[in-house]
C-alpha cells in the first residue's frame, strides 16, 4: 500500500463505525457502507488538508471521489501532483 492510501485509510478508520478494526479496510468499499455520513465526511476531509498540508477544492466534493477509499486516493494523487 502507498503511503498516501495508508493515510487515506488510517483517516477513513477513524470514522468508519462500521469496519472491522482488526482487520485492514477494504478500500472498494463504498464510505457510507462503512458508516461515514455528511459529517464524518466533513470531518475526514478536515483532517487530509490538516495531515496533506493543502486546501482541497469545491471541485472535490462530489460523489465519485468520495465513494471509496481507492477513488478518494486517486483523486488526492492528482490534486497533489497538480501543485
Amino acid at each position: 500500500m502507498e503511503p498516501l492510501e495508508q493515510i487515506v485509510c488510517r483517516l477513513v478508520k477513524q470514522y468508519a463505525w462500521l469496519a472491522d478494526s482488526n482487520r485492514p479496510l477494504p478500500t472498494r468499499t463504498n464510505l457510507t457502507a462503512l458508516g461515514l455520513d455528511s459529517m464524518n465526511i466533513n470531518s475526514l476531509v478536515m483532517d487530509l488538508e490538516r495531515e496533506l498540508d493543502v486546501a482541497l477544492p469545491d471541485s472535490m466534493f462530489t460523489a465519485d471521489v468520495f465513494e471509496n477509499v481507492e477513488t478518494l486516493t486517486a483523486a488526492l494523487r492528482e490534486f497533489c501532483s497538480s501543485l
